[in-house]
């Protein structure tokens, strides 16, 4: 853990993406409020480290410089390169997947879609407005299918409740019951959104 005396007020806990744990405190905070701030924080932190070490864990079995992945299967990158020229023309060969599944889960469950573009957020999977627009992902390419459908379901469950409420959850558990499991995994790959991959 790096402890950084600062010119501050109140103690900040951060646990950044590779692991490492930093506690900024107060330039004249006495050791013992420190010591009982690391314990108050106690839980916060394993759950912190466990989920990071987990993601770290799944990030080193890819490797971006020699691979391209597709459906969680992976793809010679300099054979990939010579057919599509660079990686995203690779991807955007294989949208139509993607606007294929929407559509069949649109017809299956009847939801309402005005619109469904494809971006390269850095932030999200997906989003989906109120006025029915649905945005998609290009990396979503690069799960599994499940996964896929559980962010397109996931955005498309939003036309019925706009949050993240117990009636959104509830709408989400109708169709995938074991919803809980696939929003672990893709919570895991979020590392992937910001990865510099095209």
């Amino acid at each position: 853990m790096k402890i950084i005396k600062q010119n501050r007020k109140s103690i900040c806990l951060q646990v950044k993406n590779n692991g490492e744990v930093i506690l900024k405190v107060p330039i004249n905070l006495p050791q013992k409020n420190i010591d009982e701030f690391l314990v108050s924080k106690q839980n916060w932190l394993d759950k912190s480290l466990k989920r990071i070490n987990q993601t770290l864990e799944i990030k080193s079995k890819y490797d971006f410089n020699k691979y391209v992945y597709l459906f969680d299967d992976n793809f010679n990158k300099d054979e990939i390169l010579k057919k599509y020229k660079n990686v995203k023309n690779f991807y955007k060969a294989n949208i139509n997947y993607l606007l294929e599944r929407v559509e069949f889960f649109k017809n299956k469950y009847n939801f309402n879609l005005t619109k469904v573009t494809i971006n390269n957020s850095v932030r999200n999977w997906g989003t989906f407005n109120s006025k029915f627009e649905m945005k998609l992902n290009l990396k979503c390419l690069i799960l599994k299918k499940d996964l896929i459908d559980y962010i397109i379901i996931h955005e498309f469950c939003h036309s019925k409740q706009l949050n993240h409420s117990k009636l959104f959850w509830q709408e989400v558990m109708r169709i995938i019951p074991n919803y809980k499991i696939l929003k672990k995994e893709v919570r895991d790959f979020g590392f992937l959104l910001r990865e510099n991959l095209y």
